[in-house]
């Protein structure tokens, strides 16, 4: 059942955090930034410490034992972060830096697009061979050449395209934590919480975005 305390007490921790971390990074007074984040943690201790009492929790803390379960969402949350900072700062510097148009800009961004796509195309049959840790892992190295590429971008002749290459390969390489982790998490639940860790896994997309 939907338990109205627990959903304010989520819903004002991650709020608290997310503006004492946006209010620091504009360069807001730290203590009011401070304030909000220690707010947003007593906030979501005070969560944790319902869900563990109720007979119903609306997140059933038990599914956080299971060592797959944590560990997917926390390497969703982290993928996720890394991902949308990539495109954040690409857009920013094919308009910035490269004076490129905003059409002009999304255009270039389409081919690490198609690379999701044919990634996500590709990683079933991949797992086919492969455990689902390992194939994670390997796109994770995969991703981190392509962060590489784009760390080079300003001691190339041609950033454009070391950029373009650089976002295909991360985005190659970053297919399979985006597909896998969802399934891992869903399969370390029980049937009757699978609502929940769905749930959860979507959350922690949009967390770490």
């Amino acid at each position: 059942r939907m338990d109205i305390p627990s959903a304010a007490l989520s819903v004002g921790a991650v709020l608290a955090v997310i503006y004492g971390l946006k209010h620091l990074a504009e360069g807001g007074e730290a203590t009011v930034a401070g304030a909000a984040i220690l707010g947003g943690l007593a906030l979501g201790a005070l969560f944790v410490r319902r869900q563990a009492r109720l007979v119903d929790p609306l997140i059933d803390l038990a599914l956080f034992r299971v060592p797959a379960f944590g560990a997917a969402l926390a390497v969703n949350v982290l993928g996720f972060c890394t991902a949308f900072a990539t495109f954040l700062f690409m857009a920013q510097y094919l308009q910035s830096v490269l004076g490129l148009s905003p059409l002009v800009a999304g255009l270039w961004g389409v081919p690490s697009a198609l690379a999701f796509i044919g990634g996500s195309m590709l990683t079933p049959a991949i797992v086919g061979r492969f455990p689902p840790a390992g194939v994670i892992a390997g796109g994770m190295t995969v991703s981190a050449a392509g962060f590489v590429l784009l760390a080079l971008v300003d001691h190339v002749g041609h950033p454009l395209a070391m950029l373009v290459a650089g976002s295909v390969v991360f985005s190659v390489g970053l297919t399979p934590v985006v597909t896998l982790t969802t399934d891992i998490v869903l399969s370390a639940a029980p049937p009757e919480r699978a609502g929940a860790a769905s749930a959860l896994s979507e959350t922690s997309s949009e967390l770490g975005g």
